[in-house]
């Protein structure tokens, strides 16, 4: 087992497939480094600069599907939800990541009326003691272009109630 995770990666993503063992091999190599650390970025939980840009290559690589990777992961976290007589949470919730200090991006779509940026809508498992078993969806969106309806403090709607 990793001891950031819990999760053995092998076992997680046994039933990845992204039409090369080699990427395979890469990817769960990738994710034990980052789960070791998971609070470090890529360069210090990384053991040398050649395994950082490994890691960063991978990221780029075509043929890395993120739907493969949540099939993949979402098999192993209802293999784990299949306990018997055990009440299973599925918590769902959206993060907003503003990038609006990024001023280099380019192509990045908004968040709301001025903010760049992507909503991340998420479905995790977890248990009622509050053990996450993994996450079952996944969805992300921004809109192309700024919705143009910015708003004054004197020009929201009065709370009738």
């Amino acid at each position: 087992m990793e001891k950031g995770t819990g999760f053995d990666m092998g076992e997680e993503f046994s039933t990845l497939d992204f039409n090369s063992s080699r990427l395979e091999k890469r990817f769960i190599k990738t994710m034990e480094t980052l789960a070791g650390q998971p609070d470090k970025s890529i360069w210090f939980c990384s053991e040398n600069r050649a395994e950082a840009k490994a890691i960063y290559r991978l990221l780029n690589n075509e043929k890395l599907d993120r739907a493969e990777i949540l099939r993949a992961h979402r098999e192993a976290t209802i293999r784990r939800m299949v306990q018997p007589e055990k009440t299973i949470l599925a918590i769902q919730d959206t993060a907003s990541l503003n990038y609006n200090t990024q001023t280099k991006m380019e192509g990045i779509g908004y968040i709301c009326e001025q903010t760049l940026g992507v909503n991340i809508h998420s479905c995790l498992a977890v248990t009622v003691d509050g053990l996450m078993l993994g996450v079952l969806a996944q969805s992300s969106y921004n809109r192309p272009q700024p919705s143009g309806k910015t708003r004054t403090h004197g020009s929201k709607p009065e709370n009738i109630g």
